[in-house]
């Protein structure tokens, strides 16, 4: 004899009275009264319509209190072995912690519909997932690109911006050799919109203490790899570095200790003529450059004396080295990217430039060693506090 379906329907109403499912599955509202029938969980209505969207083949939704002729004991069976609490265990297994996720504090669709899509469409969280996003080496190479920028005249500008370290810099041009501005990572939270802004652009919001700053992207994918690149990098150096370290107040240049050319050869990787950009000027100069054990030196003269001193070196501890000739306009172009500055150098050729960037390499991986971060394994932490102001950066633009 088949159960009644008023009394199935009674006890698939008693569904979200159970400890596990007291919340959404997907982002935590309280009371949930939506159902998935194939995958077992209980749903708040805004998760509920994006779970639609899915197709029935993924997610087949149903409302506890309207539809009360879809239930028969099987399928209740199903929902009891199943569950929020086990279901989250499934879906998110290796999520990491910088992912973004719907919740009362940040209600975006957008977020939503991502993250319900990652979970059960792409299924990118699952424990046997080959590549699993929870796994970074970190220090991460730089994120490079142009987003829109609102400044404090509520007028947005196109800037290149790039995420290095702990810190985003933004520049007015690619080939700038000093920012406009910074922010440090370790001290913003975001806010993101439900849509588009009225000029199409996908804006998030990068909230300091002392200053919000709206960026915006031309697309929903280059919005969410930037703020999940932010959060990344916000969770390894809050949770990794030393509580000391934490509090800063900007990139510091390090100190180059200028040894006499004699001095230099002793120590010298690899040498020759290389046309360096200058910095503030920009205009491109000839140098006689030499790379040692921890420095890149340059003099102006081609032929120094033993007891010459350098014009000035680039420290290559907490640097990278990447192709230049897109961000200069200048071809056979290396990139150094330093906390405080970039420095643009051209060889002759594309061979000699492929030599020093080897060399480059070679001195760099030595000093600054990665590792690999499972950030499936942490929480992500909250900002701190910049100090007397500072720590979030300043600037006009």
């Amino acid at each position: 004899m088949a159960d009644d379906p008023e009394l199935l329907a009674s006890e698939a109403a008693r569904l979200p009275k159970l400890p596990a499912n007291q919340f959404c599955a997907d982002c935590d509202r309280e009371n949930p009264d939506w159902a998935s029938l194939n995958l077992g969980i209980l749903l708040c209505i805004k998760c509920a319509g994006v779970h639609r969207n899915l197709g029935v083949h993924i997610s087949k939704v149903r409302s506890l209190t309207l539809d009360r002729d879809c239930w028969d004991r099987n399928q209740l069976d199903f929902m009891y072995a199943v569950g929020n609490e086990r279901a989250r265990q499934i879906y998110e297994a290796t999520c990491p912690c910088w992912y973004l996720r719907p919740s009362e504090k940040n209600d975006s669709s957008i977020v939503r519909e991502n993250w319900i899509r990652a979970k059960y469409e792409r299924r990118e969280f699952l424990a046997d997932v080959k590549q699993t996003l929870a796994i970074s080496v970190m220090p991460e190479q730089p994120r490079e690109g142009f987003l829109w920028k609102q400044n404090k005249k509520g007028v947005w500008q196109k800037r290149y911006l790039m995420l290095h370290g702990r810190y985003l810099y933004y520049y007015k041009e690619p080939s700038q050799s000093y920012p406009s501005g910074f922010i440090d990572v370790c001290v913003l939270s975001w806010v993101l919109p439900n849509t588009s802004d009225q000029n199409k652009k996908y804006v998030f919001e990068c909230q300091t203490g002392n200053r919000v700053y709206p960026f915006g992207a031309d697309s929903i994918n280059d919005m969410l790899d930037w703020v999940h690149a932010l959060k990344r990098a916000a969770a390894y150096y809050l949770t990794l570095l030393d509580p000391s370290q934490q509090v800063s107040s900007g990139p510091d240049r390090n100190e180059v200790l200028k040894l006499s050319f004699a001095q230099i050869q002793s120590d010298t990787k690899k040498k020759g003529l290389l046309t360096k950009q200058g910095g503030a000027f920009r205009t491109w100069n000839k140098r006689l450059c030499f790379v040692t054990s921890s420095v890149l030196y340059y003099f102006r003269k081609e032929q120094p004396a033993d007891g010459d001193l350098p014009e000035d070196g680039i420290p290559l501890d907490q640097c990278y080295i990447t192709n230049g000739d897109q961000r200069s306009g200048k071809p056979h172009c290396i990139c150094i990217i330093t906390p405080s500055r970039t420095y643009f150098l051209c060889a002759a050729n594309d061979q000699e430039k492929a030599e020093w960037i080897s060399a480059l390499l070679q001195v760099v991986e030595k000093l600054n060693p990665q590792r690999l971060v499972d950030f499936s394994q942490m929480m992500q932490p909250e900002p701190i506090k910049p100090i007397n102001g500072v720590g979030g950066g300043d600037d006009s633009d």
